[in-house]
């Protein structure tokens, strides 16, 4: 496997009233930086670097060799200190033509790079909207308890009104016994209306970025 190593690098300001985006993700502070788009320094850097990287071939690589040896005429004067010898060479190795390889080789990784950003604010856009409409759903389904347990409870006062006018004779059973029905109705509902809200909030925790083991 082949390896390549690029070094990357931005900077842009920290100013007041500008949003802050590291990585592709909003922060939450007083202070943003400053450029002409999102000014986001991490995709910066790591763009920057894989683009050093792909160009590396376009550069001169340098090479030092050298050795240490002992040279001498006569087989009994190699262990002395005259005898040792060495050499260092300095060598230089540059591809100045290739037909247009390396260009390429730039052209194809520039693409896959552009490729790879385009799936990455994808992939964060299609994660906000999910958890959007998580937060949403778990939103109405807090309003839906509110207001079915509010039917709930003036249900429970209809009840007790009706058995107060049955046992005062100005009213027949049959109304008691619908407003037991209705009170057990709105019951029912109410248990519905917090389980959808617990699935709600089990959902809106998994598109946060939770999950369960």
């Amino acid at each position: 496997m082949k390896i390549r190593v690029g070094f990357g690098f931005d900077v842009h300001q920290l100013v007041p009233e500008r949003e802050l985006w590291l990585g592709g993700i909003k922060f939450e502070h007083e202070l943003g930086l400053l450029g002409h788009s999102d000014a986001d320094v991490l995709i910066h850097a790591i763009c920057d670097a894989l683009l050093g990287a792909a160009k590396r071939d376009w550069l001169p690589r340098f090479f030092l060799d050298g050795s240490i040896g002992y040279a001498s005429t006569e087989l009994k004067s190699l262990p002395r200190a005259g005898s040792l010898s060495w050499q260092i060479a300095p060598s230089m190795s540059w591809t100045l033509f290739n037909g247009g390889q390396r260009t390429n080789t730039i052209r194809l990784n520039r693409a896959r790079l552009d490729e790879a950003v385009a799936q990455y604010n994808l992939t964060v856009l299609q994660a906000m909207q999910e958890a959007a409409s998580t937060m949403a759903t778990y939103s109405n389904s807090i309003k839906q308890i509110v207001a079915t347990r509010q039917a709930f409870v003036q249900s429970q006062t209809a009840l007790t009104l009706s058995l107060d006018l049955y046992k005062q004779g100005l009213t027949t059973f049959q109304s008691v016994l619908d407003a037991q029905r209705s009170l057990l109705s709105y019951e029912e509902s109410l248990v519905q209306a917090q389980a959808a809200s617990l699935i709600a909030l089990v959902q809106l925790y998994q598109a946060l970025g939770g999950g369960w083991k």
